[in-house]
């Protein structure tokens, strides 16, 4: 249930074209990826980075947070405080679908801030609602409680009938995680009839789907059947095929409980299709699944690997850990019936670390449900207590006695359990440290000496020969200080673990010049700061951005017979620095033609170690440091260039 619930919830906070159809989103991210993306006005790039953010929530949670961080550059550029707030919203849904919780509250409340100050009522029942997800996500319930409850609140102020509904709804999704079955359902009921008395079909069948599901929890199967048939027969009729989808793989799951394997496996079959025909990315992961295991059940293992061995495919892109776990549980089974007994085990023992994961989260959930439960059954036990005479006060304060005692007791055992599993926690988390330390020391050692490479150490000497043999002594000369002054800061800065913008830039110009020199001024290329950069006094980690240049220089440029263009930008972005690297050469699709042709393809060392790099440096700051590469495109579709945008930390003196 908690999986649809997200999407339903985040469907519902989306306002900004959550609608727009597959073919104009293509089209919207065709023409932000070609330089005619860059003639558009400020406003009309925010609107289309939301857009194409928006559209990515349910299946590229990287590239929501990328696109939105974009549309949030331009935003406070403008400025544009709906936008900013847009664009922080979809950062923190990117987060919260990634179980990065304490980020994705971060960026709700700096959405909630500047929501406040424009007075955007519908806006702020949104950040509460979403930071209401977070809070129950991490089994918070009071928390999760309160903020619906400042949406329902402020919604009921406003008389915006849909808005409460959304929030009675959400109330009623955290009483059930909070095993509070009865009031979750009066929720449910209270936001159905509101909905019905709005007449929105969907979010019936939506509702009624949800219905269902608790019956299940509550063993109520033929109930919760009624209630999948319902649903399914409102959403097609009022054409939602999410709602459809959801039906289909309900129904199949009461029919796999039965051993109705021939209804379970048709109804999984018309929940692929739909998945599959609308991209609907989970759907079509949990239809496989259950599909595999439906195979299993009837004895043909070997139909239900392919699915299994796809689910699990697409599981992993999606980080999704609770269908990562059915997939693998699946894998194991199958496995085991077809003899391959090592794939097996290696299947099993994924399928355990990631069950002992989930089991340590709903521990910390079971936890905190416990704790909220005791202190409610304690402050009504007291209100009861004030209302009796003395000989049941007197009894009532022994039996009081009797569970403090009890009580400390196993406060005491979890104490001392959660002191246990904090000493293990922080030997991990010390030898974790420890092994990266080691692999960061290690990438900067491959890193120097992808660098210093031997190849391009010999090919600037024979330049510098060259230039000797035709009595060119000056630019013999002026080539050597060139290399010697590379050599030199690559050496000192290798020392360092931040260094200067300024003589990073230095270190790219020398770099660039020297292959200008090299090359017959084959090419030219600009380095630009951004204004709101101190590049003196702004350090980022040294050598990130070089193997870029390096790979736009020998797989783009120089493949190209007209001169050619590098341009180089570093803008910041709260604590982030974005270094932007796009070259006007032949695009990597002609490269890798071009260079298998002659038998020289390769993968850059410099761009696999400056990625392990990224991650070491995300792992130690909890952060997401990362690159991504653009294929560009001119107005007639054809390939014009690469750009690289590089996510690296900085330090501010």
């Amino acid at each position: 249930m908690k999986t649809f619930v997200c999407v339903l919830l985040i469907n519902l906070a989306i306002q900004f074209s959550a609608n727009a159809q597959n073919s104009r989103i293509d089209s919207i991210t065709a023409l932000m990826n070609s330089p005619a993306g860059e003639s558009l006005t400020d406003d009309a790039r925010m609107k289309n980075y939301l857009t194409i953010a928006s559209s990515n929530i349910y299946s590229n949670f990287e590239q929501t947070i990328m696109f939105a961080r974009k549309a949030l550059i331009i935003a406070r550029q403008i400025p544009n405080q709906r936008g900013e707030a847009m664009a922080l919203n979809f950062i923190g849904i990117g987060f919260s679908n990634q179980s990065r919780h304490d980020s994705a509250l971060s960026y709700y409340r700096k959405a909630q801030d500047i929501l406040l100050q424009i007075h955007d009522t519908v806006g702020i029942i949104h950040t509460y609602n979403n930071m209401g997800i977070v809070y129950n996500n991490n089994g918070n319930y009071q928390q999760s409680v309160q903020n619906y409850s400042h949406a329902l609140e402020m919604a009921k102020s406003q008389g915006n009938i849909e808005m409460m509904a959304f929030s009675i709804n959400n109330l009623a999704i955290v009483y059930y995680e909070w095993q509070q079955f009865q009031l979750a359902m009066e929720y449910y009921d209270q936001s159905l009839a509101l909905i019905r008395q709005l007449g929105d079909s969907a979010k019936i069948a939506v509702l009624l789907n949800n219905i269902g599901e608790l019956y299940v929890e509550t063993g109520k199967q033929e109930e919760a059947l009624k209630n999948f048939q319902e649903a399914l027969s409102i959403s097609q009729q009022s054409n939602s095929p999410k709602t459809t989808m959801n039906a289909h793989l309900n129904i199949g799951d009461y029919h796999l409980l039965k051993r109705n394997f021939n209804e379970a496996q048709n109804n999984y079959h018309k929940a692929l299709e739909i998945g599959e025909a609308n991209n609907y990315p989970l759907g079509i992961v949990g239809a496989n699944i259950k599909l595999a295991q439906v195979l299993i059940e009837t004895g043909t293992a070997d139909d239900a690997l392919p699915l299994a061995s796809e689910g699990l495919r697409m599981a992993l892109k999606l980080q999704n850990q609770k269908l990562i776990i059915d997939a693998r549980h699946i894998l194991y089974l199958i496995n085991q019936k077809k003899g391959n007994f090592r794939e097996s085990l290696d299947q099993f023992v994924a399928y355990t670390e990631l069950q002992d994961t989930l089991f340590n989260q709903n521990s910390r959930k079971d936890i905190a449900r416990l704790r909220t439960e005791y202190e409610t059954d304690k402050k009504e036990k007291e209100i009861v207590l004030l209302n009796q005479d003395k000989a049941i006060q007197s009894l009532e304060i022994g039996r009081q006695k009797s569970l403090r005692i009890y009580t400390t007791l196993l406060a005491i055992l979890i104490l001392l359990a959660g002191y246990l599993m904090y000493n293990r926690y922080r030997l991990r988390q010390k030898n974790i440290k420890t092994e990266l330390e080691r692999m960061n020391v290690d990438i900067e050692q491959r890193l120097l000496r992808s660098q210093m490479s031997p190849h391009f150490i010999f090919n600037s000497l024979n330049s510098i020969n060259s230039f000797i043999v035709k009595n060119d002594t000056k630019s013999a000369q002026i080539f050597l200080t060139k290399f010697s002054e590379l050599i030199r800061l690559i050496l000192e800065n290798s020392r360092k673990s931040m260094i200067s913008i300024e003589d990073e830039i230095k270190t790219l110009q020398l770099n660039l010049e020297i292959e200008q020199l090299r090359f017959n001024d084959r090419f030219e290329f600009e380095i630009i700061a951004g204004q709101e950069i101190d590049t003196a006094n702004t350090y980022i980690p040294p050598m990130l951005v070089q193997p870029f240049v390096e790979n736009a220089l020998i797989h783009g440029i120089l493949h190209k017979k007209e001169k050619g263009l590098i341009r180089i930008h570093f803008t910041m972005e709260s604590s982030a620095i974005h270094a932007i690297v796009k070259d006007n050469g032949v695009g990597r699709e002609k490269a890798r033609t071009i260079e298998h042709a002659n038998f020289k393809a390769h993968e850059s060392l410099g761009l696999q170690l400056t990625k392990e790099r990224l991650l070491l440096l995300g792992k130690k700051s909890n952060n997401d440091y990362q690159y991504t590469i653009t294929d560009l495109t001119d107005v007639n579709g054809s390939a014009s260039g690469t750009m690289i945008d590089v996510l690296m930390p900085c330090e501010v003196e």
